[in-house]
């Protein structure tokens, strides 16, 4: 349609946009180079942190709760996850407070990891586990019309396609899948098993929120037999504790 659609980056608390994209210059996902007047950096743990002329004061009348969300030298911590690019673009990884952190002290970012597989068509959902663990693992939903197809060309014989979920010769393909995203991540964010969830992650089930965005701790505890499948017994159990502490 001729329409150039750019992104930019900002919050109520930064007075909208803190980065955007150049009409003459922009990288699709990422959100551009700071605005004008602004001064934003990355914390050690990932954070964004932001300061400028357009960030608020503070909160009317909550001083304790602006006390929170400011750095001791005046930067807005916004609670998103990101990293500059090579360019000097800002890219967002995830929200702070979704960051797994592993037994070996690696902070990981389950959406960016999550997006990569369900760039793979054969994915609808997936969320990946391994808060104060030595590996990741995942839970994930199938396209059915695609498992269909890749038992087509790889003749697997099913009756329907839901079929295909307990077939031993699908799953090696459902593997080979995830081993080919797994190449696009460093070691310590691979997946090392994963497990195949029946039932989409919805609202009504109670896994998602109003804006379909993960309910992290409803899932480990609605499948903590499959997460203790991939973990063991004990793991699930010091998982699901963890989350419960943290919540």
């Amino acid at each position: 349609a001729g329409i150039t659609v750019i992104q930019g980056y900002g919050m109520t608390e930064t007075t909208a946009p803190a980065s955007i994209q150049s009409l003459a210059d922009f990288r699709i996902g990422t959100t551009g180079k700071p605005m004008p007047g602004q001064d934003i950096r990355i914390a050690e743990d990932g954070e964004i942190l932001i300061k400028g002329g357009n960030v608020m004061k503070g909160y009317w009348k909550l001083p304790e709760e602006t006390a929170a969300v400011f750095t001791p030298d005046g930067y807005f911590m916004s609670g998103d996850i990101g990293k500059f690019d090579e360019e000097g673009n800002l890219l967002i990884t995830d929200r702070k407070k979704d960051l797994l952190i592993t037994s070996g002290g690696k902070n990981i970012a389950p959406q960016m990891i999550e997006g990569l597989f369900k760039s793979d068509p054969l994915f609808t959902q997936f969320i990946v586990i391994g808060e104060g663990k030595k590996y990741l693992t995942g839970l994930c939903n199938i396209d059915l019309e695609i498992a269909a197809m890749i038992a087509d060309e790889e003749k697997i014989p099913y009756d329907k396609p839901s079929d295909l979920l307990d077939n031993d010769r699908f799953l090696a393909v459902v593997k080979k899948h995830v081993e080919e995203r797994n190449t696009h991540l460093a070691k310590y964010e691979t997946i090392k098993d994963f497990r195949i969830i029946k039932n989409e992650f919805s609202q009504e089930g109670g896994e998602l929120t109003a804006t379909l965005k993960l309910k992290r701790k409803v899932i480990y505890e609605k499948y903590q037999d499959l997460i203790g499948d991939m973990y063991g017994k004990e793991a699930v159990d010091e998982l699901y504790g963890q989350k419960q502490s943290r919540a």
